[in-house]
């Protein structure tokens, strides 16, 4: 019903007007764990940007102790808890505060490298290229009309 409803106002309104609702507030990102936080990077991934790239990074979180290996393939974000690629194109040092910066918060990863906040080994660009692929979404999106 609510779907049939939407679109209905959808059809006689259009879109509504008000800006993007704020879904991620740092409570909410504080709250959720590393394979949770994952997830919604996941989510963010604009998969046709990401068509045809192929990623690997080993993510080593010092504050938790927790170790991430995440892989981009096909235009899909996966991630697995433990596990190290042997071939990995960056081994990343960090805490779950530096990854939020990156991910979330649009901090350049040079600028997390030369304040020591976040260590690499491996090819930086390819972390980069990472986090470049993610995208911010508009919360309304037309349900019935093209």
């Amino acid at each position: 019903r609510n779907f049939y409803l939407t679109g209905a106002m959808e059809l006689r309104n259009g879109l509504p007007a008000t800006g993007a609702l704020q879904t991620a507030s740092p409570d909410m990102i504080k709250a959720l764990s590393l394979d949770s936080l994952f997830d919604y990077l996941a989510v963010k991934l604009n998969g046709p940007k990401a068509a045809g790239q192929r990623i690997a990074i080993d993510f080593r979180f010092q504050d938790t102790g927790d170790d991430y290996l995440v892989t981009l393939a096909n235009g899909v974000l996966h991630h697995a808890a433990n596990p190290q690629a042997e071939s990995a194109d960056a081994t990343v040092t960090l805490s779950r505060g530096g990854l939020v910066a990156m991910a979330l918060l649009g901090q350049p990863v040079s600028a997390l490298v030369d304040s020591g906040a976040v260590a690499v080994e491996g090819d930086v660009a390819a972390l980069e290229n990472l986090f470049g692929l993610l995208d911010n979404f508009d919360f309304w999106f037309n349900i019935v009309t093209p």
